[in-house]
């Protein structure tokens, strides 16, 4: 069973579950816009939630910035010709 504490656990992972929860009780007492599958708010939240908490917690890794920097040196040697119309 997963446990707040889990590494299993991530934050989207939990905000999904939040809003599926409040979302099927705004359905019953509202209906209309919440007549949607409880899926879809879960989704958008849980993806907002991704990003927001990616954005918060980023740090800079040198390696991983230089191995990015490589792949796209890389790249664009490949499609060089390709851009100069060749």
């Amino acid at each position: 069973m997963n446990t707040p504490a889990s590494p299993d656990v991530r934050p989207q992972d939990l905000a999904a579950d939040a809003i599926a929860l409040v979302h099927r009780w705004l359905a019953e007492a509202e209906g209309g816009i919440f007549d949607l599958y409880e899926l879809l708010p879960g989704f958008l939240f849980a993806v907002i939630t991704a990003v927001v908490v990616s954005l918060i917690t980023y740090t800079r890794n040198e390696d991983i910035e230089a191995e990015f920097d490589a792949a796209v040196a890389l790249v664009r040697d490949e499609t060089a010709p390709e851009r100069a119309g060749v």
